[in-house]
Formats: structure tokens, C-alpha cells, sequence
């Protein structure tokens, strides 16, 4: 079995990070479908302080339950295989939108298939983590 990439985003425009998201992987053939679009809306808890971790609701399979209300956070469920090149740039991208003065995405978390099943919870996505720093990436 495949271990992939789930990004959760908190944003208020997610038509634009689509096409972010789509712009860095030159194309849509790593994305599932949702509706008219690829993020799904979605219900989530973030713990508070500094170390802030994120809790999708997950279903009996270990999916991230969508959500019928707006939260402002929406899900990506994508074929980006884990420690993967595409993994790391999609991530470099959408956190490069967390830093301006008005961001385009105030929070991203990853989690893998693997990760709902065993702890339930996504990792915030800082200038440390895994996905970001240049050595972990296998880029070619």
C-alpha cells in the first residue's frame, strides 16, 4: 500500500490555492476531484499554544470526515507519495502564503494515510518541518 500526503489549509479563498497548488504541480493528474473543485471543506480542532496541532474528524477507514458547515479549512486528498519531490514543493508553496500581511493561507498541517490510522492527528507545517528543508526533498 501507497503512503500519500493530506494537506489541511486553513484559507478563506480556496479556489486560489487550487490553483497554486495546481500552478506548482504543473498540472491536476496528482488530485482527486471534490465537487467543482479538489479541496473539500472540512471539520477540524487546533489545540492552543505554541505547538499547536490539528485534529481532523476521521471516519472508520481513517478519512477525514467533510464538512457541510464553513470552517475555513478544506482538505487535499492527493496522490503526493510520502518524502516525494512534488510533496515538498507543494508544501514550500503554500507555507511561502502564510508569511505576507494579508496571507493567502493562515495555517497548513500534513498528515499521511498512515498517520490517521496511528495517532489521529496532522503536524503543522513550519520553515522546520520535514517537508521543507532542502535535504529531505528529492529533488532531481
Amino acid at each position: 500500500m501507497s503512503n500519500y500526503y493530506r494537506f489541511y489549509i486553513k484559507t478563506c479563498s480556496p479556489r486560489r490555492v487550487e490553483q497554486l497548488i495546481i500552478e506548482t504541480l504543473g498540472g491536476d493528474a496528482w488530485l482527486e476531484t471534490y465537487g467543482e473543485g479538489y479541496l473539500r471543506p472540512l471539520e477540524i480542532v487546533v489545540t492552543p499554544g505554541e505547538d499547536r496541532i490539528v485534529f481532523p474528524n476521521f471516519d472508520s477507514s481513517g478519512w477525514p470526515i467533510t464538512s457541510h458547515c464553513e470552517t475555513g479549512w478544506v482538505w487535499l486528498e492527493s496522490q503526493l507519495p510520502f518524502d516525494s519531490a512534488e510533496a515538498s514543493s507543494v508544501a514550500r508553496a503554500l507555507l511561502a502564503q502564510t508569511r505576507f500581511k494579508y496571507p493567502l493561507i493562515e495555517m497548513l498541517a500534513v498528515d499521511t494515510e498512515a498517520d490517521s490510522v496511528e495517532g489521529g492527528y496532522a503536524h503543522i507545517v513550519k520553515a522546520d518541518h520535514y517537508l521543507i528543508k532542502e535535504d529531505s526533498a528529492q529533488l532531481g
